[in-house]
């Protein structure tokens, strides 16, 4: 039975440690590239795992082990980004936790259906809107590559021109 109960604790421990490795290299490819989260849902999950998993990790650490050696170890990485967190204040994570919203397609590749140049907006809460024009590219409906643009002029010979009014935050 213990030999049972000790491959349970193990497997638990490994989940919660693959679970903040994935957060950490999601977050890391978002933050070095132009990917971006498109799917609010997920965006979501990230950031909440993000402030929660390193106190679940140090929790499980002090409930799984009795040997300090161990609990220390196991616990470093996750201390370490609770509090890089706490530092910075968990609260600029949480107002980045929103995602841009296309509110208008402009033009649509005609090679690529999936690029489109569009104008997308960000509800920052009380804060207002963060605005911007951008060429996206969207990938299954989760992830978008981005490239900022100034000026909404493309040759018509690979872009059609669409104008399509999404306004997915649903101004009035």
């Amino acid at each position: 039975m213990n030999s049972r109960k000790s491959k349970i604790f193990k497997a638990i421990t490994l989940a919660l440690n693959i679970l903040l490795f994935l957060v950490l290299l999601l977050l890391s490819i978002i933050y070095f590239t132009s990917l971006e989260i498109k799917s609010q849902e997920l965006k979501s999950l990230v950031t909440l795992s993000l402030i929660t998993l390193p106190f679940a990790i140090i929790v499980w650490s002090i409930i799984r082990y009795s040997n300090f050696k161990k609990i220390v170890l196991n616990c470093l990485i996750p201390t370490i980004l609770l509090i890089a967190i706490l530092s910075a204040g968990p609260l600029p994570l949480l107002l980045q936790s929103s995602v841009f919203k296309t509110q208008s397609i402009y033009y649509v590749n005609i090679k690529n259906p999936n690029q489109k140049v569009e104008y997308q907006m960000q509800d920052m809460g009380a804060f207002g809107y963060n605005k911007r024009y951008v060429e996206a590219t969207n990938y299954f409906g989760l992830f978008m590559k981005i490239k900022l643009i100034e000026q909404i002029e493309y040759d018509e010979s690979e872009w059609k021109k669409v104008d399509i009014n999404l306004n997915e935050l649903n101004f009035p």
